[in-house]
């Protein structure tokens, strides 16, 4: 008889556990479904002003807009050092890749220059890129190796 009644109460506790389950399944997929809606482009926030800062050869998403972007290369830097007297005061060149996620990246050579074909920003989809300042400054007499650079950026729609 005690064999009975203990199968019974391992049966009920069973059935219980699926009704737990089943039910934790439900509200996970109902949660799941409100979380990763439907989101139109003209749903998706205007991106801020906020400053980007992007290290070399480094890249960050930015979902809500649906790009990546990429630090790809320096291709020159030749402003003036600080705390030296220069007759120009020089300029520096990046490359950017930018794409929308999933997607080949799309180059784009930005730069802080007195010249007026060396553009500060581009455009790309729906959003401007602009190029704020390129870091470090140059210091007289010292190397600084590729990988400590990186870019401030600024996109907006």
């Amino acid at each position: 008889m005690q064999h009975f009644f203990s199968y019974n109460r391992q049966k009920g506790i069973d059935n219980l556990n699926i009704q737990i389950m089943r039910t934790l399944s439900f509200f996970f997929s109902v949660t799941l479904i409100f979380l990763t809606g439907c989101v139109s482009k003209e749903d998706i926030p205007p991106m801020s002003d906020k400053e980007i800062s992007l290290k070399y050869e480094k890249h960050i998403t930015l979902p809500l807009q649906g790009i990546t972007l990429s630090f790809l290369s320096l291709e020159s830097d030749s402003r003036c050092p600080e705390e030296v007297t220069c007759i120009w005061e020089g300029e520096v060149v990046v490359k950017l890749g930018v794409a929308l996620i999933g997607q080949e990246p799309q180059s784009f050579i930005v730069g802080i220059s007195p010249r007026p074909d060396v553009p500060q920003s581009f455009t790309f989809e729906d959003y401007t890129i602009e190029l704020i300042e390129v870091n470090p400054y140059p210091v007289q007499g010292v190397n600084v190796p590729l990988k400590k650079y990186e870019v401030v950026l600024k996109v907006t729609q």
